[in-house]
């Protein structure tokens, strides 16, 4: 049924919270950025679904669904590939990130888990494209 499939999303979805969070905290980037994947993955679907439904739907979709939200798992994601030396995708689910939330731009210069992205060739010219993000976002 379409209830249980529901469910079955959303435990689905707090299971790899979970798991991404553990391997985080013991360092294992690789399996935390396959959690962050799905995470992802699962995020754009639930937020799909919600999009044009009732009120219910509509609510869910301002809270536990919202940009902040999105954008939240895709700074995270960010995060354990820079920890995991994945730069490029790091770049790339950091502006997902920014561009939904630009609070984000400002942990860009002093999140210890983006060092190595701050340390990669480039780096004064994407933090400048993200700027750039930012400020159009504002306007």
């Amino acid at each position: 049924t379409k209830e249980k499939d529901h469910k079955d999303t959303l435990r689905a979805l707090n299971a790899n919270l979970e798991l991404a969070n553990v391997y985080y905290k013991i360092r294992n980037y690789e399996n935390a950025i396959e959690r962050y994947e799905q995470i992802i993955a699962t995020f754009v679907k639930i937020r799909e679904s919600l999009r044009g439904n009732d009120l219910t739907a509509q609510q869910l979709l301002a809270t536990q669904f919202s940009d902040q939200q999105m954008a939240l798992q895709y700074y995270n994601a960010a995060c354990s590939n820079s920890l995991g030396g994945r730069i490029v995708e790091s770049r790339r689910l950091l502006r997902k990130a920014v561009s939904l939330d630009a609070i984000h731009f400002t942990n860009v210069g002093i999140d210890g888990d983006l060092k190595n992205l701050r340390e990669a060739e480039g780096y004064e010219d994407y933090r400048q494209s993200l700027r750039v993000l930012v400020e159009e976002e504002s306007i």
